[in-house]
């Protein structure tokens, strides 16, 4: 349940991976895999992040999602630009199910590129814990 202040969660070793996943998902109490509502937050960034929800002494929610400032600086010399990374927000009405397969369709059509984006992939055989 949301409280008053700020709930968060955040990684600071400096590469997001399946164990700490730059994603939160906030959901309505009745919510469950396919019926209530989510509100999903993912950010397209493989490093240190942070995100979570404010909420103030009026109820109000506010959640934030990016790069995590701990341990971050950015030099811009004159006439330069820095690009921060995209935060995607996902709203369903169905549950965590739908507001998944909104996710995979997204990133699937939109982000993904190559000549493999809408083809069978070969296989790859990744045996790094197997063996290390």
């Amino acid at each position: 349940a949301l409280v008053p202040g700020t709930q968060s969660v955040e990684s600071r070793r400096g590469s997001s991976s399946h164990m700490h996943n730059p994603f939160f998902a906030l959901l309505s109490k009745d919510a469950v895999e396919d019926q209530g509502e989510v509100y999903g937050f993912s950010l397209v960034y493989s490093g240190s992040f942070v995100g979570g929800v404010e909420v103030d002494q009026f109820h109000t929610a506010r959640a934030y999602l990016g790069i995590n400032p701990f341990d971050f600086s950015w030099l811009l010399e004159p006439g330069e630009a820095f690009q921060t990374p995209e935060a995607v927000m996902v709203f369903s009405a169905e549950g965590l199910g739908a507001m998944s397969r909104t996710y995979h369709e997204l990133y699937r059509t939109k982000l993904c590129r190559g000549a493999y984006r809408d083809a069978a992939r070969p296989i790859l055989v990744n045996n790094w814990e197997a063996t290390y």
